[in-house]
């Protein structure tokens, strides 16, 4: 599971240019919740 979240983060950074706002969005997530996964799988 990890890794498939790990995945999918770095696809959107890629895909948005590392736009944390617009990642955020895309997936749902709010943009402190995604700057701790970001932290967590060193992306």
């Amino acid at each position: 599971m990890e890794n498939y979240e790990k995945e999918i983060l770095l696809d959107k950074q890629q895909e948005l240019k590392g736009d944390i706002n617009a990642m955020a969005e895309q997936l749902s997530i709010s943009k402190r919740a995604l700057i701790y996964k970001l932290k967590k799988y060193g992306v």
